[in-house]
């Protein structure tokens, strides 16, 4: 008989696949867009471009956050590791933030 999967089980495996495709394309928009901004001198494409490759690094964060998620239940974390998830995201929430904060200085010169 096959084994039933659960709703977190399913949710993990969407969170991954999710994850790898968003680094895939993001990666294919900075190279394309990198390419673009050089080729033209628009500075504004080029930035768009790194903007792209923040969200590539946000994805590898995604899928960090559902690989401890996914974990079982042990001694020390008898319900689990699932609200991990969570812990990642709000990581990934202040690395945005630091990166937007860190460009700012940039903007005014």
């Amino acid at each position: 008989m096959p084994e039933i999967e659960t709703d977190i089980e399913k949710r993990n495996k969407y969170g991954m696949l999710c994850g790898i495709v968003g680094i895939f394309l993001n990666l294919i928009l900075f190279a394309g867009k990198l390419f673009a901004g050089m080729f033209s001198g628009a500075i504004s494409i080029t930035a768009d471009a790194f903007n792209n490759l923040s969200d590539a690094g946000s994805s590898i964060i995604t899928i960090a956050g559902f690989k401890m998620a996914a974990q079982r239940a042990d001694e020390e974390h008898p319900y689990g590791h699932a609200r991990m998830w969570l812990h990642w995201q709000l990581q990934q929430s202040y690395s945005s933030w630091a990166l937007s904060c860190s460009g700012i200085p940039l903007a005014k010169s």
